[in-house]
């Protein structure tokens, strides 16, 4: 059984753990100066705990999406949208 532990949040940190008996696996996070950096260790009952995942991520600059709306869909203009389209018509239009 896999259950999803509380997330613990200490100030820019955080941390969670997911049971997977008999491991356990936890992760925790820190979002600061603009990185944001987390760890995932492996924890088995009686071992050291061994690193599974690691990510750092660099913020590279202000964006104003989503204040700015969204992009709305709309069909692409080399593909034909009638019912009767053939198969040829929708070629390289992906």
């Amino acid at each position: 059984m896999i259950q999803v532990g509380q997330q613990q949040v200490n100030g820019g940190a955080r941390s969670w753990e997911i049971l997977a008996e008999p491991m356990t696996i936890h992760y925790a996070a820190v979002n600061k100066d603009g990185t944001w950096h987390e760890v995932g260790d492996r924890i088995l009952p009686g071992k050291e705990p061994v690193c599974i995942f690691q990510k750092n991520l660099k913020r590279v600059r202000d964006r104003d999406w989503p204040a700015a709306g969204a992009i709305s869909p709309k069909c692409n203009t080399r593909c034909n949208t009638s019912a009767d389209a053939q198969e040829s018509d929708l070629t390289g239009a992906i």
